[in-house]
């Protein structure tokens, strides 16, 4: 019986800690470094905070935020078209959320 309680605890304190991750664990503000990388393909400071804001506000308004960095850019390539059509989402904020989901991710 102290085994199952002492289960159950370590379960629920287990379930507060991951449900507690931080909004910068799940989407790291934009640095001055994910900038930098992101100009030498044309995208701009003001894209990457507005492709964070619709992370943040938009695609949470269905869902959970996912930590960007659990899924790959590839993985992200797949989900997104999926999310995109369900919340018909604009090209321009598309793009602008591309670009901060790659910012964040490495590969």
């Amino acid at each position: 019986m102290k085994k199952a309680s002492a289960r159950v605890a370590l379960i629920l304190l287990l379930g507060l800690v991951v449900g507690c991750a931080s909004i910068a664990e799940l989407a790291p503000p934009v640095t001055e470094n994910m900038v930098r990388v992101a100009a030498e393909s044309g995208i701009q400071r003001t894209s990457l905070e507005q492709g964070r804001h619709l992370y943040l506000v938009d695609c949470t308004k269905c869902h959970s935020p996912v930590k960007i960095e659990s899924l790959t850019r590839d993985q992200w390539s797949e989900v997104l078209p999926r999310m995109v059509q369900m919340t018909r989402l604009d090209p321009e904020s598309l793009g602008d959320l591309e670009a901060y989901i790659n910012s964040v991710t490495d590969k």
